[in-house]
């Protein structure tokens, strides 16, 4: 388990490091798809399958 600081020092990290990258558009997430909050227990049994790369979105 990570210490409360760890953690605080990887988020740090990530906006200095991460963040920009993002909000200037370089690096973008790959969405493999996504499914209405209905949807959710098809959502998870995709994520549990493990055939899929990238981000499965939940929406409303």
């Amino acid at each position: 388990m990570r210490s409360h600081e760890n953690k605080a020092a990887i988020v740090a990290a990530v906006e200095k490091n991460v963040w920009p990258a993002i909000a200037e558009g370089k690096v973008k997430p790959l969405i493999y798809r996504s499914f209405p909050l209905s949807e959710a227990g098809e959502a998870h049994r995709l994520i549990e399958s493990g055939q899929h790369i990238g981000k499965i979105l939940l929406v409303p």
